[in-house]
């Protein structure tokens, strides 16, 4: 789960920008944010998806919009706080250091939360239903591939319906929170934005980064893990003392263990495996027009994705670095050739085992279109790796290191907070 929320702004860099002229407001926006219910928003769905197969880039983009802030409502509707459940995970004995007891700090109502959504029936329910809302919004985008957008938006108007009572409730929502959090440095909190084609390729990557685990979910059996999961949330364990020199060891660390012992998923779903295979190949392609049309831009106006020559105001909230350069945008062209090239076979992943020649590697491609389960101890090991083991182009270690530093770099992000 940690997962979905750490992808779901895969690729964020907002930005505000100079002096040209804006375009006048979007009326299909000032539309979106007038309606009063979600009767009336599901209509107003069905009109942006018939606009964007007719071609009509701006309908397709806010279709898009629309699916992140209905999946975004299915989160917090589930009762978990999404800043609060993220430093659950993050710190607990599970997703992170051994000593971090998040699990049994929680307060009482977050935990009953997570206890039901990890019960077999609820977890499914929840996972379809997110993902349904972002493959909605992949969808309008995929029919108008490459129609212009431009679209004066200001997204602190987004209105939501997070209590399911059917009325679309005052902009409260957690991209506020994020945009809030981004511009925190300066104090400055710029929610207008002029989004363009570049925004466009942008969303649809970031929806299929997105659908990807969560078809993964799909796809397998994990429920031996979920339920130990839910043991580490419902019970209070002592801790016991092992040693002199001050360690503690408790049951709760045992069974962090016995989760990560667990991960050995039998696939049960090839469909929804299919489906995941086909988002992530769709995302380097993706990535690259993202960057390729970045690069045509001339203009500097209300930007959320900067290209070489625009300026990001959130550069010094984020920690700098945010401005791109013909020479950091070439580097990501030529790293997101890497992943593509991994993801269709071309190049192999070097493996790091003593005896193993240089000119070897892993062949991802074949290992995830023959996959039959997903055992984390047989991965590390190499079991389930041996039958996929090849002599062809192995990437070198800088290559390995530019694909580590980008996705490090999304994952650093404190998303939907």
């Amino acid at each position: 789960m940690r997962l979905l929320f750490v992808l779901l702004f895969w690729c964020f860099y907002a930005v505000s920008g100079a002096a040209q002229p804006l375009p006048s407001p979007s009326p299909l926006f000032e539309g979106y944010v007038d309606l009063n219910t979600a009767e009336q928003r599901d209509t107003y769905r069905e009109i942006l998806a018939r606009r964007a197969a007719a071609g009509d880039g701006n309908a397709a983009f806010l279709c898009g919009i629309d699916g992140v802030v209905r999946a975004s409502e299915v989160i917090v509707r589930q009762g978990l706080p999404l800043a609060a459940t993220l430093d659950y995970l993050s710190t607990s004995p599970v997703f992170g250091l051994l000593e971090h007891d998040a699990f049994a700090d929680a307060d009482p109502e977050t935990r009953e939360a997570l206890l039901h959504l990890l019960e077999d029936a609820p977890f499914a329910a929840f996972i379809d239903d997110v993902a349904a809302h972002l493959e909605n919004g992949r969808a309008c985008l995929a029919a108008a591939p490459h129609a212009p957008i431009t679209m004066l938006a200001d997204l602190s108007k987004l209105r939501t319906d997070v209590d399911g009572d059917g009325l679309l409730d005052e902009p409260a929502t957690p991209l506020a929170d994020l945009l809030e959090q981004m511009a925190s440095a300066t104090g400055d909190l710029p929610t207008t934005f002029v989004f363009d084609r570049t925004d466009g390729y942008w969303l649809e990557a970031y929806l299929n980064a997105t659908l990807a685990p969560l078809r993964m979910l799909q796809a397998f059996d994990h429920g031996e893990t979920r339920e130990i999961l839910r043991d580490l949330i419902r019970r209070d364990y002592d801790p016991v003392f092992l040693d002199g020199r001050g360690r503690w060891w408790s049951l709760r660390d045992a069974l962090s263990i016995s989760a990560l012992v667990s991960i050995r998923w039998p696939l049960t779903d090839a469909e929804a495996h299919g489906r995941m295979i086909d988002h992530l190949k769709a995302v380097p392609d993706l990535g690259r027009r993202t960057w390729l049309a970045a690069m045509e831009e001339t203009d500097d106006r209300l930007e959320w994705l900067p290209g070489p020559g625009q300026t990001s105001p959130f550069s010094s909230a984020m920690g700098g670095g945010f401005e791109n350069d013909t020479d950091s945008v070439q580097l990501w062209l030529d790293t997101l050739g890497d992943a593509e090239a991994i993801l269709d076979g071309s190049a192999l992943i070097p493996m790091r085992y003593v005896g193993l020649r240089e000119t070897h590697g892993l062949n991802m491609a074949s290992y995830i279109g023959q996959q039959t389960r997903f055992d984390l101890g047989m991965i590390l090991t190499a079991r389930d790796l041996l039958d996929h083991i090849e002599e062809g182009p192995v990437l070198t270690r800088r290559q390995t290191d530019n694909l580590g530093d980008l996705t490090l770099m999304f994952l650093s992000m404190g998303l939907f907070r």
